[in-house]
């Protein structure tokens, strides 16, 4: 008990408490991939989408048939890294959301199916997906309800 409390003595005011302003909310770094496969499509589209959200972004022309494409390998490891860097410095970006941005399903899977299957590498991680347009637009947390590799429940 302070020297000052005691039974019949008025309650005076202590110092006032220095109030430490909280931190902002780091904001997501999110890296875009985009795909093309034919002389038909154009990447244009979807690099004109991806730039005002997107810090970096990756493309490539390939096919979505082919298993391995070396540029979203690329955005995917920088993700990664990028990630452990901040779960490493938890001073510098406590809350860091590392998201992989693409403009539609398509430009990274031919079905949701397959975009399950190509979600799991990010999700492990701890990097979230995220899809501009089409019928699965939205953001995938890698945790509870957002992960892709279940359906999701009300």
């Amino acid at each position: 008990m302070p020297d000052d409390r005691g039974p019949g003595r008025p309650w005076k005011p202590g110092p006032p408490v220095e109030t430490v302003p909280a931190a902002a909310a780091a904001k997501p770094i999110r890296i875009g991939y985009a795909r093309y496969s034919t002389a038909r499509q154009e990447l244009q589209s979807q690099l004109d989408a991806l730039r005002p959200v997107c810090k970096l972004i990756f493309s490539e022309k390939i096919s979505t048939r082919v298993k391995t494409r070396p540029k979203l390998e690329e955005a995917l490891k920088l993700a990664e890294e990028a990630l452990k860097l901040a779960y490493d410095s938890k001073e510098a970006a406590p809350d860091q959301e590392d998201i992989l941005t693409i403009r539609e399903l398509k430009r990274l899977a031919r079905n949701a199916a397959e975009l399950m299957t190509l979600s799991n590498q990010p999700q492990t991680a701890g990097v979230q997906l995220e899809l501009l347009t089409g019928p699965l637009t939205g953001i995938y947390d890698p945790s509870a309800w957002g992960r892709c590799s279940s359906p999701c429940r009300p």
